[in-house]
């Protein structure tokens, strides 16, 4: 279920510079920048895995250590996405922020992928606060 998007998106501009500085193969796996794969078994909410694992990574990238985030309070808690029937990134992104952050998956785990229904939302922690977030895009088309 995608998401029409009217609103300006932030990016972070990548510049020639840094493109260039940039090494030609980086495997974020074997650094440890990915958690472990997850099963939305029945229930449609690739959207909602896939931003928790942005978010898990964004943290090890910045504090080098993995949390494992809750998905179900994405599925559940989300006000504009879909739950099981489908979502989009931005406004996933756009909920955690503006709730204030995201539990982690012991506190809060998913149960959407057993039954494919994505649940009522429930009382969660902040455990990762999120605060903003931006797009990265090159400054001018790669040569």
């Amino acid at each position: 279920m995608r998401q029409p998007r009217n609103g300006a998106v932030k990016v972070a501009t990548i510049t020639d510079d840094m493109r260039a500085a940039a090494p030609a193969a980086w495997d974020w796996t074997t650094q440890g920048a990915t958690s472990p794969v997850k099963d939305q078994g029945s229930c449609g909410s690739c959207w909602a895995f896939s931003a928790t694992e942005r978010i898990e990574s964004a943290v090890y990238m910045q504090h080098n250590v993995m949390p494992i985030l809750s998905t179900q309070q994405i599925i559940s808690c989300d006000p504009n996405d879909g739950k099981c029937n489908g979502g989009d990134l931005p406004t996933a992104f756009d909920y955690v922020e503006s709730d204030g952050g995201i539990d982690t998956d012991s506190n809060y785990p998913d149960t959407s992928h057993r039954f494919g229904i994505g649940g009522s939302c429930k009382t969660h922690s902040h455990n990762v606060k999120v605060t903003d977030y931006a797009y990265a895009v090159v400054a001018s088309p790669p040569s």
